[in-house]
């Protein structure tokens, strides 16, 4: 018996697809019954879960629980309990929340409220009888009207059981039924209890496929094209190599399916694909000139972006020049390397009588020169120099002597020569001053090189304040200190204001108490940013206020004397203020 029990109250907290549509008020009773019951309406067991039965005392609900099924019983079963006082009258109602009605049905049967009690069971549930109603026609639409077909409407009795279903049209799959615009079943066959005339409807949708492509590698090109499509569909998809591979096919699931980069298809089910490209391969060629001069190694074929070597190797009496491509020079090196990224074709010249001609730099880190190498005699070379960031070209010396003072130095080859390009550090100029000129003093110009922190420092005299920074008229710091690294000649000015006669506005502002301790009150300013500078012009607060008193911390300072800024959309006020 207690198994039975604890079974039943299992069922009993079990959950609902709707909440109820009566909510009884189960603590103003000490005690409750419970029924366990089917419902039937004109004599036809009900198994439609949107069904709630209702017990009523009155006009006042005593308890409700929606229909529900029990796969353990294979059967739709409520298990209610009442809320009362013996000997107390309960009848019944229905409610379906299906088409959010209570249902125009009759129930003679009522039950007397017993403390406790137990009607009906799992074996033997009690029956509440409900009757009447007439007959109902359920109407059966499909959305859209090409989407496919919709079956199973026409007249049903009361209570008595409907099964609609849909079948979609090619191209088309079944999505929802739905009334009135609430989704009601996902199920292609939906099967209810009729309780009213209704208009059910079955939506269908396109049929969908997903299109997937990738690039192999994943590095060789681009695709385009993927996506979703529908059935029928034409995709087109596009793949586009990048440099220095070609496209090679598409395929799927390894079989080839097109060899042309732009594939396209009627889509019939989701596919996906795989762009195939294939990676450049170019021919290096070279030759000697003259062909008695040399011989040359490293041609061939290479895979693009590979590394490609070629040498010059000088017959006996000849020397290598340098390598030229469609009569331009790209090396003087007699092993030229470099990354292949398309056909080329290299000439080695050489020559039976030419000179070495060297170049060096001095310091080391001032540049770097090029133009150096073997000419032949009577040929021209033009070496160049190339400084270093700081450095400035100054000579070039042969044996010590100067021969040229300008970076680009050309003569015609006679012999071998070694030359030295001489650099230098470039210095730069510092250059600041105060505005106006007796409102401070600044220190820290003069001579800097390259690359070399310099710091200007802004000392405000008696009365006057440090503002900022400016250089061509733009702000390039409001600290007293500046420092900076030198990459060029600079003029910077150092801006002061002159503070000791501006009280005269006073009358528009109290700024109380004065001399302070900690908490200063201003009053009668509108909105406005509040600065405070110590003696040496350094901004040590900054606050904003909205409101037309202000209460100022200076608690946090040392005792001294302050100037208290405020700048407003009217003008600027000041203030000084001594802190004890």
């Amino acid at each position: 018996m207690r198994r039975i029990i604890f079974f039943i109250l299992s069922i009993m907290l079990s959950g609902s697809l709707f909440a109820n549509h009566w909510n009884p008020n189960p603590h103003q009773f000490s005690t409750n019954m419970n029924v366990i019951g089917v419902i039937e309406i004109n004599e036809i067991e009900q198994t439609t879960e949107s069904l709630e039965i209702g017990a009523f005392c009155g006009e006042e609900c005593r308890g409700s629980q929606m229909l529900d099924y029990y796969e353990v019983l294979d059967r739709y079963l409520v298990f209610l309990t009442l809320y009362g006082e013996y000997g107390h009258v309960m009848t019944f109602r229905l409610y379906d929340h299906a088409t959010q009605q209570e249902l125009e049905l009759t129930c003679d049967q009522t039950i007397t409220y017993v403390s406790d009690a137990i009607i009906g069971g799992i074996q033997n549930p009690y029956v509440f009888e409900f009757t009447g109603g007439g007959a109902c026609y359920i109407t059966t639409e499909v959305s859209p009207e090409i989407g496919g077909e919709a079956m199973g409407g026409g007249n049903y009795f009361m209570g008595e059981p409907c099964t609609v279903w849909a079948i979609p049209n090619a191209g088309y799959y079944f999505t929802s039924w739905k009334e009135d615009g609430v989704t009601i079943s996902t199920e292609n066959e939906y099967t209810f209890n009729v309780t009213s005339n209704r208009t059910l409807t079955a939506c269908f949708e396109l049929t969908t496929y997903f299109v997937d492509a990738r690039p192999m590698p994943d590095t060789a090109g681009m695709v385009a094209g993927m996506g979703t499509y529908y059935e029928n569909e034409v995709c087109t998809l596009s793949a586009t190599p990048n440099e220095g591979f070609s496209f090679e096919n598409w395929t799927e699931d390894g079989m080839v399916v097109s060899t042309d980069s732009d594939y396209s298809f009627s889509v019939t089910s989701d596919r996906s694909l795989t762009a195939n490209f294939i990676l450049n391969n170019y021919n290096i060629t070279a030759e000697s000139q003259p062909t008695e001069g040399g011989i040359v190694t490293g041609t061939g074929q290479y895979d693009y972006g590979s590394m490609a070597t070629l040498t010059a190797v000088p017959n006996e009496t000849y020397y290598f020049i340098n390598w030229t491509e469609n009569g331009d020079l790209v090396s003087t090196q007699p092993e030229y390397s470099f990354l292949v990224m398309g056909d080329r074709h290299l000439v080695a010249i050489f020559a039976q009588s030419c000179y070495v001609v060297e170049a060096d730099v001095d310091p080391a880190e001032g540049g770097y020169v090029t133009g150096a190498g073997n000419y032949v005699e009577g040929s021209s070379c033009h070496l160049e120099a190339h400084h270093a960031n700081g450095y400035v070209f100054v000579s070039w010396t042969e044996d010590g002597n100067v021969v040229a003072t300008q970076p680009d130095y050309s003569f015609v080859v006679t012999s071998d020569r070694y030359l030295v390009a001489h650099f230098e550090v470039e210095y730069y100029t510092i250059t600041a001053y105060a505005d106006p000129e007796n409102g401070g003093v600044v220190d820290g110009m003069g001579i800097y090189t390259y690359g070399q922190t310099a710091t200007l420092v802004a000392v405000p005299k008696m009365n006057y304040v440090f503002r900022n920074w400016t250089e061509n008229g733009n702000v390039v710091s409001e600290d007293p200190d500046y420092s900076f690294s030198v990459f060029g000649d600079r003029t910077l000015v150092a801006h002061f204001f002159y503070f000791d006669a501006v009280d005269e506005e006073k009358d528009q502002y109290a700024v109380f108490p004065n001399p302070t301790e900690g908490l200063t009150i201003i009053q009668g300013l509108p909105r406005s940013v509040i600065s405070v500078f110590d003696a040496n012009g350094k901004l040590v607060l900054f606050e904003q206020t909205v409101s037309e008193e202000h209460s100022l911390d200076l608690s946090g300072l040392p005792s001294g004397c302050y100037l208290l800024k405020m700048q407003s959309p009217q003008g600027m006020y000041c203030q000084k203020i001594l802190k004890r």
